[in-house]
């Protein structure tokens, strides 16, 4: 059985973004596992120069900067459920005071 360092499950942007970053973070084997690149027509080394050419320069342009301009941060996405609560309930609060 192969073994890796970082397994990423789907080769989308997010996943082929935290693959790549785990390769410039130091880890030696890394393994994206997508489940319709084939069915899309798409190699692996299409998917890296799409990345590299669109994704991480619009991120560069758009993303970050903005990120430097909020208030809060929220990580895991849709996972995170304590800052889904969080966030919940300072919407229901200001609701609440009109």
């Amino acid at each position: 059985m192969e073994q890796y360092d970082v397994i990423c499950i789907g080769g989308g942007p997010a996943g082929l973004a935290a693959a790549l970053s785990a390769r410039e973070n130091g880890a030696g084997r890394v393994c994206i596992i997508e489940r319709d690149m084939e069915s899309r027509g798409r190699s692996a080394h299409d998917v890296i120069k799409r990345y590299y050419q669109t994704v991480r320069p619009m991120h560069e342009e758009f993303i970050k900067p903005s990120r430097e301009r909020a208030d809060m941060l929220v990580m895991g996405g849709g996972l995170n459920s304590k800052a889904a609560d969080f966030i919940s309930s300072a919407i229901l609060g200001k609701l609440h005071e009109r």
